[in-house]
């Protein structure tokens, strides 16, 4: 159970149903007192990627993304190479929702 709430999103451990051999499974946090959790989180209306060019920020070139819209918890970008100091993501929020990244992962060729 202490997966499930230590604060990272990928690593070991992780709350798991494995092995209960039920159709449905929940866990259930206690709080300390009553809290109202916040809701207020959600993945983008749309997100870009983009790369600073000699003082300006430029779209990277020929991105493809997966999934095409954006979804909870996984999104992948894939563009042509650059070469830059600095990387951006500009998200546009879905009416009423604010945005906040779990990670991000920037793989390099060289």
């Amino acid at each position: 159970m202490a997966g499930a709430v230590d604060g990272f999103t990928i690593n070991d451990p992780f709350w798991g149903s494995e092995g209960s051999g039920s159709a449905e499974d929940w866990f259930r946090l206690f709080l300390a007192s009553d809290k109202r959790p916040d809701a207020g989180y959600a993945e983008p209306a749309t997100y870009t990627v983009q790369y600073l060019d000699g003082g300006r920020w430029r779209e990277v070139p020929a991105s493809e993304t997966v999934p095409e819209r954006p979804r909870a918890n996984l999104n992948e970008v894939r563009f042509a190479e650059v070469t830059t100091t600095a990387l951006r993501v500009v998200t546009a929020h879905q009416q009423g929702h604010a945005t906040g990244p779990e990670e991000i992962q920037v793989h390099g060729a060289g």
